[in-house]
């Protein structure tokens, strides 16, 4: 939809779902680097350092777009962030509903 309202509200838009996909791939990574299986500790010290990574690349992609694109439509930047924040958020919802959890057997 933004694409076809103009120039700066396209690359907006694909500059807010760039600053959820991107710092969730870097979590993901920290997250998956021990299993719990090995080391109970380990694992938790890389979960929170891939949170504390996370946020810092959320804020940092932010404060990019901000202070180097000359025209920023904010609204199609958080509307992009929120919806792709709606859409992993309703999944989860979707998977607990069904029974589709992972250790569901």
């Amino acid at each position: 939809l933004f694409f076809a309202i103009d120039g700066p509200a396209a690359v907006s838009a694909v500059l807010g779902g760039g600053a959820y996909i991107i710092p969730n791939a870097l979590f993901t990574r920290y997250v998956f680097r021990y299993s719990a299986a090995v080391s109970a500790s380990l694992a938790i010290r890389w979960f929170c350092v891939g949170e504390v990574v996370k946020l810092l690349t959320t804020m940092i992609i932010f404060a990019a777009c901000f202070l180097y694109m000359k025209q920023v439509n904010v609204v199609a930047l958080f509307a992009c962030y929120a919806v792709l924040m709606l859409i992993n958020i309703s999944s989860l919802m979707y998977m607990n509903t069904n029974g589709t959890k992972p250790d569901a057997r």
